[in-house]
């Protein structure tokens, strides 16, 4: 290699060595002066401060006795109100009879929606806005019973998001044959009524709410006593063993009112007033919570306090509530959930920082609850400087300042 050749490597070397070196140092520079953050949206929050504690539903109950064995198919959704001699079931001689009267009411449903859609066929809108708006409506309401486990109303949502799409689609002059749909039910109907056995009719002995199935724990709670329970009973009811409810088929709750038992620190009892409206949450059940009115105070031993809670709503849900796990809301708080690990104290006011753009600035915060993990916070006067919906507080970050430049 000559001398020329190795000049001209030596200068590409020592080209290369400098970018290197510069890069290098550029890069060391810019991590220095860079402040990674994490950043937490500020969004409206409803926390409950809550007892938790197990309760009993107690419910004026009187059993439908049984009028020979079989199968049953309840004809009455459980708690939907029935007059003394209405039909509230039916009773088969055996599962197959029944699956076949089951699947009858079923065809026969289905009969009736495609023979109105066979009827609308043709029928056009211009409206379509409105029915967008249906569709839009039913898709979030039936995406909210999902969510919350709400059984009882999926269907009914389910059933409604597809009308708002039928619809939809016969106003813009979709095709919809339905003719072959309803010959081949109709032919499935002839022949299920062919084979269709005889049924026993199960009648409502008196008005009330209608319950096709029963717990065991129906005379577990004298109703009429029921307010008077004390600690002792309350923690017997909640440890006691369901009966053998042999003869009977289904049950009858005669009052509007029910009634929750339970047991809770004495130290809580002056958060619960007379008259007051008290909310209780179910974590294990599909309805969620139900609204009741505080009863009364019963007697206190070994740190616990018996109370008692009034209900009158019912449906489903409620209808078969008994042992639970519940939360009992205490007080109720709304605002933005923040971090405690984004809360400082500046200048003496409590407040975060927040990420506008990629420069820092300072909001205040009025805290109204604190957690381990959280607070709550809001801005009840509507005051500039404080947080607001939407800004993005700083969780994590060091060495921040009022009007600090973040590099991202």
């Amino acid at each position: 290699m000559n001398a020329k050749v190795k000049k001209y490597l030596m200068i590409i070397l020592s080209v290369v060595l400098g970018v290197f070196v510069i890069s290098y140092i550029g890069y060391q520079v810019y991590m220095f002066r860079r402040t990674p953050v994490k950043t937490e949206t500020a969004l409206e929050r409803t926390v409950y401060e809550t007892i938790d504690t197990k309760a009993f539903f107690v419910r004026d109950e009187s059993y439908i006795q049984a009028k020979g064995s079989g199968t049953i198919v309840p004809l009455v959704t459980d708690g939907i109100r029935v007059a003394k001699g209405d039909t509230v079931a039916v009773m088969f001689k055996d599962d197959n009879s029944a699956r076949d009267f089951n699947r009858i009411n079923e065809i026969e449903a289905s009969l009736t929606y495609y023979k109105s859609l066979k009827n609308r066929v043709g029928v056009q809108t211009t409206d379509l806005s409105s029915l967008e708006k249906r569709i839009d409506s039913s898709c979030y309401s039936y995406i909210k019973a999902i969510q919350s486990g709400d059984v009882i109303s999926l269907a009914k949502y389910r059933d409604s998001l597809k009308e708002s799409i039928t619809a939809r689609q016969l106003a813009t002059g979709g095709a919809i044959s339905v003719d072959e749909k309803i010959e081949a039910l109709e032919n499935e109907l002839s022949k299920l009524n062919k084979k269709t056995g005889g049924y026993t009719s199960i009648t409502a002995e008196n008005s009330g709410y209608y319950i096709s199935t029963t717990d065991g724990y129906e005379n577990t709670v004298e109703y009429d006593s029921a307010v008077e329970y004390t600690v002792d009973q309350v923690e017997e009811i909640l440890n006691a063993k369901p009966d053998e409810n042999k003869g009977v088929m289904g049950k009858l709750v005669d009052s509007f009112n029910w009634y929750v038992l339970c047991n809770i620190p004495t130290n809580k009892v002056t958060s619960f007033k007379a008259d007051r409206k008290v909310k209780v949450l179910l974590p294990n059940s599909s309805i969620q919570q139900v609204e009741t009115d505080f009863i009364k105070v019963n007697d206190n031993k070994d740190g616990k306090t018996s109370i008692v809670l009034c209900g009158n709503e019912m449906n489903e849900t409620i209808a078969n509530l008994r042992l639970e796990d519940v939360q009992l809301v205490i007080n109720e708080y709304n605002g933005f959930r923040i971090d405690n690990r984004a809360i400082r104290e500046v200048e003496g006011e409590q407040g975060v920082y927040v990420l506008v753009g990629n420069i820092v600035r300072f909001r205040k915060i009025n805290v109204i609850y604190s957690a381990a993990d959280y607070s709550i916070v809001n801005n009840v006067d509507n005051e500039s400087g404080q947080l607001r919906m939407y800004d993005e507080v700083i969780v994590e970050g060091t060495d921040l300042y009022e009007g600090k430049v973040i590099s991202r």
